[in-house]
């Protein structure tokens, strides 16, 4: 029966073409992005406040209490008449919600207000790059980018992947390698690791 071989062989190189969408770049790429922390900067009800960015703060008709206003090292900001508030983690929505009802609590009626980040947290690279620190975040910067933002590679430095230092429970740091052609998002701290050889 020579027809055996060749629909085995057609099965075989059909498995191996499934297999192979699953392991590609757009693959990872994909699963990247269903995790809330990766979603993209230019859609704001994704985006989570955190220390270190401004934001516009609009109140329809009401100049004196409208304005920028920095989250501090807490994601803290205060405001006029309702004073100090809490916007760690929040999504622009979720802020505009609280400062609506914070308002709503005796001092406005029905107040009509709008947000927008006037400007992200800033980003951080270090290790094997020529000037480690601290950087201003621009839209679409992938880690390649940032590491010529921070002066290129040294010597000694690992080219291939680098490693995103997220902070975790407690004092806890979750690493995990990316690749360089990863957009970085704000806030993100960037390891550029040395290689061993």
């Amino acid at each position: 029966m020579p027809c055996k071989p060749l629909i085995l062989n057609a099965l075989l190189i059909c498995c191996g073409l499934v297999i192979a969408a699953f392991f590609t770049p757009a693959a990872y790429a994909g699963e990247a992005n269903q995790n809330p922390a990766s979603a993209p900067i230019n859609q704001p009800s994704a985006y989570k406040l955190g220390a270190g960015d401004s934001i516009n703060v609009t109140i329809f008709g009401e100049e004196a209490l409208s304005g920028s206003y920095h989250l501090d090292q807490d994601g803290r900001m205060s405001m006029p008449l309702i004073g100090e508030i809490d916007l760690l983690g929040r999504s622009l929505n979720e802020a505009r919600a609280l400062i609506t009802q914070k308002y709503q609590n005796g001092y406005l009626n029905n107040p009509a207000i709008t947000i927008d980040v006037a400007a992200f947290r800033p980003f951080y690279i270090l290790g094997e790059v020529n000037n480690p620190g601290e950087y201003e975040y621009s839209a679409n910067l992938s880690v390649l980018n940032a590491v010529a933002v921070a002066g290129g590679f040294t010597y000694r430095a690992r080219r291939s992947e680098a490693e995103l230092h997220v902070p975790g429970v407690g004092e806890d740091i979750i690493k995990t390698d990316i690749p360089m052609g990863r957009i970085i998002r704000p806030g993100d701290i960037i390891f550029i690791e040395e290689r061993f050889f």
